[in-house]
């Protein structure tokens, strides 16, 4: 499931299925990027185009920093963090 923040579209998955899901992304016949997002790369995506547009093509983007959580709480959605040097 994914929700979208500031434009941007949030993968919800537990920690147990974004690993899942890297997996069939790995296993795939094409390129894929997974982005853990924190709230500086919001930031930045208002002076960098480039950036907002590979944030937003990326196949996975998911919520590491706690300012993304707590966003997401505040607009209905309880989701985990997923701090990326876990994730990797």
């Amino acid at each position: 499931m994914s929700v979208e923040l500031l434009g941007f579209k949030i993968d919800t998955y537990s920690f147990e299925e974004a690993i899942s899901k890297a997996k069939e992304l790995i296993d795939g016949k094409s390129v894929a990027q997974v982005v853990t997002i924190n709230p500086e790369m919001f930031e930045y995506s208002n002076k960098d185009a480039d950036f907002t547009n590979i944030v937003k093509e990326a196949e996975m983007v998911i919520p590491d920093g706690v300012g993304v959580k707590i966003a997401l709480q505040i607009n209905g959605t309880k989701t985990a963090r997923i701090p990326g040097i876990d994730f990797a």
